[in-house]
């Protein structure tokens, strides 16, 4: 009896100590939902099939990584992508084009008070914004990886996944302050999932806000965003464009 004791509370010691962790490294896969491009291909059968396979080669994952240490927090690429896996595919019938990513975010939960460097083209912009959050909690549970989820949806029709037992109100890109760390958000057009979590203070000198960009504040940058998407020809709200050659 004595020995099952000790190895019961051991077991809740270092459970303990990792979900009260002030520090952790949080991998996410992000992957774009390509939309329904039916009204830009019109009824040209090899123009459909061109798309289909140029779409069928474009890689629209990207690897990210949330930095996280007592109130901080940086969300960033892990690697760069080619602009063939950006989603610049090209044949000699069709071009397919996808603006965006590349940046980072920086967030201040303490002041709640964030900073993104976000590109347009290849022009890099800095965003500081105050931190918004409005979540509603949902009866909805389920598992992301190991960890048991409760659900949380907002007015912009994303569900968020938080762990309850990771009682960090952060998560990838702005996503933040919910009573446990946000493991998958589920947006219109993307989603995110937690691929693995690691509990370790070496994360501290990665946290730095982004100093590299032109000054913006978030109304101007989509502004900007929506005139150059106009002039390249892409769709507004996902960035992808169809130019037949």
């Amino acid at each position: 009896m004595k020995r099952l004791f000790f190895c019961t509370m051991t077991s809740v010691l270092i459970s303990a100590g990792a979900l009260h962790a002030q520090s952790m490294k949080v991998v996410y896969q992000e992957q774009l939902k390509m939309p329904d491009m039916t009204a830009e291909l019109g009824d040209d059968p090899a123009i459909a099939a061109a798309v289909a396979a140029q779409l069928g080669k474009m890689n629209t994952a990207k690897t990210m990584a949330l930095y996280y240490n007592n109130g901080a927090s940086l969300y960033e690429e892990l690697k760069s992508l080619s602009d063939a896996q950006q989603g610049f595919e090209n044949s000699s019938t069709v071009q397919i084009r996808y603006m965006g990513g590349g940046g980072c975010r920086y967030k201040d939960l303490k002041k709640k008070e964030s900073i993104s460097q976000e590109y347009i083209m290849d022009k890099s912009f800095l965003i500081t914004e105050p931190l918004q959050s409005e979540w509603q909690l949902s009866a909805g549970e389920k598992k992301v990886g190991k960890y048991m989820c409760k659900k949380a949806v907002n007015s912009n029709s994303v569900t968020a996944w938080y762990c309850p037992d990771i009682p960090v109100g952060d998560g990838p890109g702005l996503y933040h302050g919910l009573p446990g760390l946000i493991l998958e958000i589920e947006e219109p057009s993307n989603t995110i999932v937690m691929q693995s979590i690691e509990f370790t203070d070496t994360v501290k000198d990665k946290i730095r806000p982004p100093k590299t960009g032109k000054k913006a504040n978030r109304d101007e940058f989509n502004r900007l965003r929506t005139q150059k998407m106009e002039e390249q020809g892409l769709q507004k709200g996902n960035g992808i464009s169809i130019i037949k050659m």
